[in-house]
């Protein structure tokens, strides 16, 4: 995004881009919190900032942007959905002609070429990318190499490295500064997960630390509180597991790092699959891709209330890594096509687990139903959008949630574990102006 843009987020109408060019610029906007109520509210920057103003828990009325040469009014309907991008500029009191010239959002990122002394191999065309040789702990001491890593996951999906040392501080300051360095919100940290934290009573490392921004998937933990759900005799099928973390978050994660500290005791079994969000959105047809786009969808994580009543689990309620997640709804509105802010590309969001107990807004329960069903059928039954990964001890893959489902592998008895950091990214944002990674790549035809 240029400077002196202002991105204003209208949340369940649509979002509007405006260049604003004074010396100040006041937000003025008029909510409906309830049926019967109304609140203003007024935000003062100066138009060097860039900015996103969050409306995610009422309906926009009116939005008044004023800075010192512009005034610019909106007037949303009920059909605002099809009004994107139109308002009515008055330039020093003179009416000016509408306009709707589109830029991104925000521009993609360049790699700077940092990490190109690593040798390493792309596992999939598609997907994927291993560095067989380097070490996290090094990378870690140089913010140039963080961020073209950052880039380079938000590219491939996801990305592996074999035998590190690393510690869980040196992991939970490598997933911050992936963020940072990346463009997140300054608002955004290090996720709490809800359920998976310290009072669980799982140790982080072998001096029995515990640690609410670590989430220790244990199979050991799963089977204590999913009722068998993450077993061999599961009795599900395989597929049932896909998703992206803790999208039920309504600004959900960026990146999210796994180091494997526990193997299972057979020496194979638990490998994890991830699939291109960016590929599945360039499987749909032109038509498709037009009503995905134009869709939201309710992410919910219902089964935390369960783990409560059943179990008597502590909930961590406020500021789970953003002053946005926070509650014990769990679930969140997010477009089903969204923009990856690194890339600049178009994937698909909403699919698999993350959606199975809501689903889409605005459609009947049956197409709910179809689109729920072909949505999952897209990155589940194309194995050729998806990598998959044998585990090695200490091993670490970093993925993207941007772009990137994924799914464990539970065909093993042994105990498997693994510390899990999430960083929490931006508020999910669908760029008309954006591409895919098809006609980013390989142009126009996407061939």
């Amino acid at each position: 995004m240029c400077r002196g843009d202002i991105s204003i987020d209208l949340a369940l109408t649509y979002d509007v881009i405006l260049g604003a060019f004074g010396d100040w610029i006041a937000i003025s906007m008029q909510c409906a919190t309830g049926p019967n109520t109304r609140q203003a509210t007024t935000h003062m920057v100066t138009s060097s900032e860039v900015i996103i103003i969050s409306a995610s828990h009422c309906w926009i009325l009116s939005a008044r942007v004023i800075s010192s040469r512009k005034n610019v009014t909106f007037n949303l309907r009920s059909s605002a959905a099809q009004a994107e991008n139109e308002f009515d500029t008055y330039d020093e009191g003179a009416a000016a002609s509408k306009t709707k010239e589109r830029k991104l959002l925000v521009e993609p990122l360049q790699y700077g070429g940092t990490l190109d002394s690593y040798r390493y191999f792309d596992v999939t065309p598609v997907i994927g990318r291993e560095f067989p040789e380097a070490q996290l702990n090094k990378i870690l001491k140089d913010d140039a190499q963080i961020r073209d890593l950052g880039i380079t996951i938000a590219q491939r999906g996801v990305i592996f490295f074999r035998n590190q040392d690393l510690t869980v501080e040196q992991q939970k300051a490598l997933g911050q500064k992936l963020g940072e360095l990346t463009g997140k919100p300054s608002t955004s940290k290090l996720h709490r997960h809800a359920v998976i934290h310290s009072k669980r009573g799982v140790a982080v490392d072998e001096q029995g630390n515990r640690d609410d921004e670590i989430s220790v998937i244990s199979s050991e933990q799963n089977k204590k509180f999913y009722n068998g759900l993450f077993t061999v005799n599961s009795g599900k099928i395989a597929s049932h597991g896909w998703h992206a973390d803790i999208s039920f978050e309504n600004a959900s994660s960026d990146y999210t790092l796994l180091k494997i500290i526990t193997l299972p005791e057979e020496g194979t079994g638990g490998d994890t699959l991830w699939a291109s969000g960016y590929e599945a959105y360039d499987r749909l047809s032109p038509a498709f891709k037009k009503l995905a786009e134009s869709l939201k969808a309710v992410h919910s994580q219902p089964y935390f209330r369960t783990l409560v009543e059943k179990h008597g689990l502590e909930l961590i309620e406020e500021n789970r890594g953003s002053p946005e997640n926070r509650g014990t709804e769990f679930w969140a509105s997010h477009p089903v096509v969204r923009t990856n802010p690194v890339t600049g590309w178009k994937s698909l969001f909403a699919s698999g687990s993350q959606i199975r107990s809501s689903g889409f807004e605005g459609v009947t329960e049956r197409e709910n139903e179809i689109l729920k069903l072909y949505f999952l059928q897209l990155i589940a039954e194309n194995h050729d959008l998806q990598v998959r990964f044998k585990w090695g001890l200490n091993d670490v893959a970093i993925w993207d949630n941007r772009s990137a489902f994924h799914t464990a592998t539970y065909d093993y008895y042994g105990k498997r574990q693994g510390n899990r950091v999430v960083s929490v990214g931006e508020k999910a944002y669908f760029d008309p102006s954006s591409t895919s990674r098809r006609e980013a790549l390989f142009g126009q035809d996407g061939l």
